[in-house]
C-alpha cells in the first residue's frame, strides 16, 4: 500500500520515491520525513510482491520487474498527477540491478524497448552519482542519460562521498 507523507507547510511539490530494485518502501521514511520536513509532499510504494505488497510466498509469483516500471511506477505517478494537478511533481529513482551485468544494461535487452522509453520524458532529470558507487559509474550515468530526450538531459556527478560530509 503506498504511503502519502504531507507536509505540513505550504506544498513546494510532490515526490514519488521509486524504491530500488526489491527494496520495501519502509527504507525511505526517514528519507520521506526529511523532504516533508522540507515542504514536499512525499509518496512512498512498495513494488507488487515486495514489502506490505507482498502477500504470503513469492513461488509462483508471476509480476516481473518489467511489471514494477510499466505497471507500479506507472500508476503511482498517474494517480499523483491526477491528486496534485496543481504541484510540481518529481521522481527520485534509486537503481536496478537486474540489467547491471549487461554492457548496455537495459539497452542490451531488446524486450525493454529502452530507447523509446528514455526518450518519453520531457522533464528536466538530475542524474547523481557518486565515485565509490560500482553500478552508477560515470560512463553508465553517460550512458542512461545519453538516451534521454535533449531537453531531460541534465546529469551531474558529485565527487567522492566523504566530500559530502
Amino acid at each position: 500500500m503506498p504511503l502519502l507523507h504531507e507536509a505540513n507547510v505550504p506544498q513546494r511539490g510532490v515526490v514519488l520515491i521509486h524504491p530500488a530494485t526489491a527494496v520495501p518502501q519502509a527504507l525511505y521514511t526517514a528519507f520521506a520525513a526529511y523532504l516533508v520536513s522540507r515542504g514536499f509532499t512525499v509518496l512512498t510504494y512498495d513494488y507488487r510482491g515486495i514489502g506490505g505488497s507482498r502477500q504470503g510466498s513469492l513461488k509462483g509469483f508471476k509480476a516481473r520487474m518489467r511489471d514494477w516500471a510499466d505497471l507500479d511506477a506507472e500508476a503511482v505517478t498517474l494517480w499523483a498527477r491526477q491528486r496534485f494537478c496543481d504541484a510540481p511533481l518529481m521522481a527520485i529513482g534509486h537503481e536496478w540491478r537486474r540489467w547491471v551485468g549487461m554492457d548496455r544494461y537495459f539497452f542490451d535487452d531488446p524486450s525493454m524497448d529502452a530507447t523509446t522509453r528514455f526518450a518519453r520524458p520531457r522533464m528536466p532529470v538530475l542524474a547523481i552519482g557518486f565515485d565509490d558507487d560500482p553500478w552508477a559509474t560515470p560512463s553508465g550515468i553517460d550512458l542512461l542519460t545519453s538516451h534521454l530526450n535533449k531537453n531531460a538531459n541534465r546529469p551531474i556527478e558529485i565527487g567522492r562521498h566523504t566530500d559530502l560530509g
